[in-house]
């Protein structure tokens, strides 16, 4: 359905309903039109429909009422029904409405002449204009904070703004202040508010001047920068041919906002303290005569106090607010800026901005040393360039702003990232299609809002619901006893439910790669026995276990029932733990249909014994090393999230960085890891493959390596790794054979051999959740589900020009390797790859069928994939197929 379709489709909708709401002479909210009301019935996203909605008001086409939510009527129906000319379209509220047609109505049309004061309508009106008099009253009282114009005033700039407010308001004449911070934080924006301040609050007189100057401009010549800031006589020095004013003098009676003050020469400073300690002041030149001036005096500076500013200047300015920079300010608080400057924009291109989430996203994570500033500059630059391309196409559209724009025209700057995405994910709504509308309004900012930020406040509406109930039972009349009685009941049995909240919360996490089933049964299994247990079950023993029976499930699916670890008697030795595995495997038996071999009991029965009491000395190190910027770290921090635990170590290399480098800190790192029993390296290709015979020989630890790491191959790794009894060869032959289930060792497929899928579809249903769900852990900015719906659609496409189905544990393999190069790509950083040319002519045919079905990716995201890319997945994909 086209845009102009969907626009007539929704005015037919909203023509139909204002008919329906004046033949039940009702036009109140009643019968008014909501946006998400229109959404739910034709089925369409919200933004889309309040894009459309807006228009449509732009057009005349609709009406629309301001308020919390925004309600709308067609306006046809209206002019037509009570022959009335809309001049404008935009009301207030339903009164203003109202009371606009009854004043404009053809007066002879008798049938609707006491249409606004019928009984069923005139309670409303009358509710209405109360509502809006009392609102008026309410506004006159409580007059609105001029700081809420501040992103963050009741948020990180309380403190700050505490400070200003109590700086303006001491008597008698208010205090001197400093704001300090980086260049772009907003120092000017903050001092202007604090001058709206003091003239609304009376601390300076109605109109009193506020003179900005910024001491840089004339930081070059002395003279002339104290010239302009105190005046100067006649003669004062060469080129004075007439006495003149300063900006001290302009400033009298209000406030004299000096940026870059320490810019400022020292007698300059002097000259300043002296006005400030005895209101008076000499010009530029003169030796006797001194003018009065009475000004409150705000600096800025970009410097540190002790080394920019005079001490016996600073004395004289007690009070000093410090702006943090952007990186140091709250996520929350960067999105509220990049949702005001996209609003901004919205507003004075006059078209709506239809916005990718993915680049909220970049905007929200990228490196911006210019702080606040920068960020609006490179918004503005995002915006301008999306403005030409629109222009250039000849669309009179929204204007569509999409991660690959920021591809091709900005800098490389904005794919190197500061923070860990980790926030992102809990706090922000940003890994689905729906893009975000801003429309220049207030309103729609509002709600825009309400759809990036995920709800993470349900925690406090525990103790307002506590407060609430109390203030009610006060209100029956109960007596203190009645009310402590009731209240401890009812404490009792939310915090039980808040309890149980954190539980669910916790196998939610656990869900990302295991079966919810699995978890919930070692949970509840475990939380029967927590008296064994000391009365602690924490999150590292339920993860731990519930990791390692789904991977004994898909051990057992394939086959493979061989273990590694030499337990006997554990029945004997540790009997409480052998009961309590025997129960979990009996559940996991009936759940999944399954024969588990004993030694699967054994092994459990030993791992929660372990789990109660790991003494160092029995754990084996992971080290962890790939290729990138933080390859290595990202899978580390998601192993050690879901674990809690302490054995597992990361080592990253950089691109340009030399090998002998990173051979030394690995060296190193060993040496500071080692327990004893050597450690497990894993590693993702090249030479990083050849460092655990290099740090055996100079340090004499035991190594072992696996190449092709992954993020699961990490976890189970950690896992095993704390094992008690386990040796290094051990852990590394556990860790091998189980590879292949998380899809990190290359099965070689007999070309005569037939394949036979003998997994439950279920099962395999289940791992494309986890790999869904997985990817939200690997993606730094592209869109998840995006991502994932294009992999799926490519490989499919894979699997038609060969002829052939792959088995799920290719697919895990290709989503995880493809999911990393689609954002390589977007970096524009490809992995390098020697012989590229050779390669290619070796499977000429994979080679051309992977080009062709990643064309879709490439349009999609606006990139390029690299052949040095192409070639590692022919790689990937070479011993599965036959061509």
């Amino acid at each position: 359905m086209n845009k102009t379709t969907r626009r007539e489709y929704i005015l037919q909708l909203l023509e139909s309903k204002t008919m329906y709401a004046i033949q039940k002479r009702n036009l109140t909210k009643d019968m008014a039109i909501e946006t998400i009301q229109l959404a739910k019935e034709m089925s369409l996203l919200r933004n889309n429909v309040s894009m459309e909605l807006n228009l449509l008001v732009k057009a005349g086409l609709a009406i629309k009422i301001i308020g919390k939510p925004v309600y709308y009527f067609a306006t046809k129906p209206i002019e037509k029904f009570y022959n009335v000319k809309f001049n404008h379209n935009i009301f207030k509220n339903f009164f203003e409405l109202i009371s606009f047609v009854d004043k404009n109505k053809d007066l002879d049309n008798k049938k609707n002449r006491n249409f606004f004061y019928e009984k069923n309508v005139n309670s409303d009106m009358m509710n209405c204009q109360s509502k809006c008099d009392t609102s008026f009253k309410n506004k006159l009282n409580n007059k609105q904070d001029i700081f809420s114009a501040l992103i963050g005033f009741d948020d990180d700039l309380q403190v700050q703004v505490k400070q200003a407010k109590a700086a303006m308001l001491y008597p008698p004449d208010g205090l001197h202040l400093l704001i300090t911070g980086p260049t772009g934080t907003g120092k000017t924006t903050f001092a202007g508010i604090v001058h709206q301040f003091a003239t609304e609050e009376g601390c300076i007189g109605k109109g009193a001047p506020y003179v900005i100057f910024n001491c840089a401009d004339y930081a070059e010549n002395k003279q002339l920068l104290l010239s302009h800031l105190f005046g100067h006589i006649k003669g004062a020095y060469t080129g004075a041919t007439t006495e003149s004013k300063g900006l001290v003098d302009k400033a009298n009676g209000g406030i004299l906002f000096l940026d870059e003050i320490h810019r400022l020469p020292p007698e300059g400073q002097e000259m300043l303290f002296s006005l400030i300690d005895r209101g008076r002041y000499s010009r530029l030149g003169e030796t006797e005569a001194t003018h009065k001036a009475k000004i409150l005096l705000i600096g800025a500076t970009t410097e540190n106090l002790e080394d920019a500013i005079l001490q016996t200047f600073l004395r004289r300015i007690p009070m000093v607010i410090n702006l943090l920079p952007l990186n140091k300010r709250p996520l929350r608080v960067r999105m509220q800026l990049i949702c005001l400057f996209l609003r901004e924009e919205a507003k004075k291109i006059g078209r709506p901005l239809v916005v990718e989430k993915e680049v909220l996203k970049v905007l929200l994570l990228y490196k911006c040393p210019g702080n606040i500033g920068q960020l609006k500059n490179d918004i503005r630059i995002i915006c301008a360039n999306s403005f030409i391309e629109c222009i250039m196409q000849n669309k009179e559209a929204p204007i569509e702003i999409k991660l690959s724009q920021l591809i091709e025209n900005m800098d490389k700057k904005f794919f190197y990232f500061e923070k860990n995405k980790s926030e992102v994910v809990r706090n922000f709504n940003l890994n689905d299609n729906e893009n975000i509308v801003f429309n220049g309004q207030e309103e729609d900012m509002r709600d825009n809002l309400r759809n990036i930020f995920f709800d993470n406040n349900k925690d406090d509406a525990f103790y307002k619901d506590i407060l609430n109930d109390v203030k009610i039972l006060i209100d029956k009349g109960f007596s203190i006893g009645r009310i402590k009685h009731d209240i401890s009941i009812d404490v009792s049995n939310k915090y039980k439910l808040l309890l149980n909240n954190n539980n669910m919360k916790q196998i939610e996490i656990a869900s990302k790669i295991v079966t919810p089933e699995v978890m919930r049964i070692v949970y509840e299994e475990l939380d029967k026995e927590r008296k064994f247990f000391n009365g602690v079950i924490d999150s590292k023993m339920t993860y731990s276990l519930a990791l390692h029976v789904e991977t004994m499930v898909s051990r057992i699916h394939q086959g493979q029932n061989k273990s590694y670890l030499n337990i006997a008697n554990v029945m004997e030795i540790y009997p409480e733990e052998y009961a309590i595995a025997k129960k979990i495997i009996k559940r996991i038996e009936t759940l999944l249909n399954l024969d588990v071999p004993k030694e699967e009991i054994d092994f459990i029965g030993t791992f929660l014994h372990s789990i109660k009491s790991i003494p160092e000395e029995n754990i084996i190190p992971i080290l962890v090393m790939a290729h990138g910027e933080a390859t290595a770290t990202n899978m580390v921090k998601v192993a050690k999230s879901l674990l809690s635990l302490d054995n597992i170590y990361s080592l990253d290399m950089a691109m340009d960085e030399k090998i002998d480098d990173v051979l030394k800190k690995a060296v190193n790192l060993a040496k500071e890891i080692d327990k004893g029993k050597g450690i497990l390296l894993l590693v993702d290709m090249g030479s990083l493959a050849s460092f655990g015979s290099f740090i055996t020989k100079k340090t004499g630890i035991l190594t072992k390596t696996i190449k092709m790491v992954s993020t699961p191959m990490v976890i189970e790794a950690a896992r095993k790794g704390i094992t008690p009894g386990i040796t290094l060869d051990e852990l590394n032959d556990c860790v091998q054979s189980l590879s292949t289930f998380i899809g990190d060792r290359v099965k070689l497929i007999d070309n005569n051999e037939k394949k036979i899928d003998t997994i439950d579809v279920s099962i395999i249903n289940n791992y494309q959740g986890k790999i869904f769900k997985m990817l939200e852990n690997i993606l730094t900015f592209l869109n998840v589900k995006k991502s994932y719906d294009l992999l799926n659609c490519i490989i499919k496409n894979i699997e038609t020009d060969c002829k052939q189905e792959f088995d799920y544990i290719l697919k895990i393999k290709f989503f995880f390797h493809c999911a990393c190069m689609l954002e390589r790509a977007v970096r524009k950083e490809p992995l390098p790859y020697k012989n590229v040319a050779i390669e290619k002519e070796k499977h000429t045919k994979l080679y051309t069928i992977l080009k062709k079905d990643f064309v879709i990716a490439e349009e999609t995201f606006g990139i390029e994939i690299a052949d040095t890319e192409l070639i590692y997945i022919v790689g990937l994909f070479e011993p599965y197929i036959i061509l």
